[in-house]
C-alpha cells in the first residue's frame, strides 16, 4: 500500500470531534480516499470499531449496514469481555430487541423462558441504543457506516435516533458519502442534524501537487520528479487513480521495487489501468 500522506488537517478535525456524539460525515467524490481516511483515524484511536457498509444492491434489506456493524463485534478481540458485561448491565428486554437484528444473541444471552414482546420499531431502536450503551460503558467505541448514500431509510432513521441520544459514555458516529442527491432521505437526515447542531461535515478534495511529490519521493527518491509529473498528469490528484497507476507501474516493470523508473515507458501514450475503467 502507498504511505498515508496528506489529510493531516482532516485527521486533526476528526480527532477534535471524537466522542462529541455528533455525526461526523466525510464527503467527497468516488476514489477521493474517504474510507482510507476513516480507517486511518479509527486505527489511531484504540476504540472498539463497529464497521458496516451500505451497498447499492442491498437497499431493500432494512438495517443491513447496522447489522454488519454490530456483527463485526463478534470478531473483535474484546468480544469475550463485552459478552460477559452484557449479562450484568443489559436487561433481557433490550437483548431480545437487539436479537431481532442479531439472532445469535438470543441463543447465548437471553434467559430461557423470556418471552419477547411483539415487534415494535421504537423499542427496537431503543434496544440498539441500550446495547451500544452497554458496550461504551465498558470501552469507548466508534460506529462507522461506510457509503451512507446507499443506506436504506430504516438505517438512516435509526442513525438519527442514536445521534440524538444523551450518551453518558464516549461513543463516536462516523460515516462517508458521495455527493448528495436532492430530496433524498439522507439529505433530509443531514439537514435535520445540521439544524440541531449534531452534524460535522469534513469534505475531501483531490491531492495537491505537494502531496503527490511526497508520495513519489517515497516510491522513487532518485526519479521522484518525473514520477510525480506522470502521476499528477494522469491521476489529476484522485487518490484511487493514483494508487492504481502505481500498481500498474509495478506490475508492468515501469517502476521497480528499488525505485528505478523506466522513463521511456512513462513518456509514451497515456495509461488508464483496467481497474479505473471498471
Amino acid at each position: 500500500p502507498l504511505p498515508f500522506i496528506g489529510r493531516q488537517v482532516e485527521l486533526q478535525a476528526l480527532r477534535k470531534q471524537m466522542a462529541t456524539h455528533k455525526l461526523i460525515l466525510i464527503e467527497g467524490e468516488p476514489g477521493i480516499g474517504k474510507t482510507r481516511l476513516a480507517e486511518e483515524f479509527i486505527a489511531g484511536t484504540g476504540d472498539i470499531a463497529l464497521t458496516g457498509r451500505a451497498r447499492e444492491l442491498e437497499q431493500v434489506l432494512p438495517y443491513q449496514p447496522v447489522i454488519e456493524a454490530l456483527r463485526s463485534l463478534f470478531h473483535s478481540p474484546d468480544w469475550e469481555a463485552l459478552f460477559s458485561g452484557f449479562r450484568y448491565n443489559l436487561a433481557n428486554l433490550w437483548l431480545a430487541e437487539t436479537s431481532r437484528l442479531l439472532p445469535e444473541l438470543a441463543e447465548s444471552l437471553v434467559e430461557p423462558g423470556f418471552v419477547a414482546r411483539e415487534a415494535n420499531e421504537s423499542r427496537l431502536w431503543e434496544g440498539i441504543h441500550q446495547f451500544l450503551s452497554s458496550i461504551v460503558r465498558q470501552r469507548a467505541a466508534i460506529l462507522f457506516l461506510d457509503d451512507l448514500h446507499w443506506a436504506d431509510s430504516s438505517t438512516l432513521a435509526l442513525l438519527g435516533y442514536l445521534v440524538r441520544q444523551p450518551w453518558e459514555f464516549p461513543i463516536s458516529f462516523l460515516a462517508t458519502t458521495h455527493q448528495l442527491v436532492s430530496r433524498s432521505p439522507l439529505q433530509a437526515l443531514l439537514q435535520t442534524l445540521m439544524r440541531e447542531g449534531r452534524l460535522v461535515r469534513i469534505p475531501l478534495s483531490r491531492f495537491p501537487r505537494e502531496d503527490i511529490d511526497k508520495i513519489a519521493h517515497r516510491l522513487s527518491p532518485i526519479y521522484a520528479y518525473p514520477l510525480s509529473d506522470w502521476l499528477m498528469q494522469l491521476s489529476e490528484g484522485n487518490p484511487f487513480i493514483l494508487v492504481e497507476l502505481v500498481r500498474h507501474a509495478r506490475e508492468n516493470d515501469i517502476l521497480s521495487p528499488d525505485g528505478v523508473l523506466n522513463l521511456n515507458a512513462i513518456s509514451t501514450s497515456p495509461v488508464v489501468p483496467q481497474t479505473v475503467y471498471s
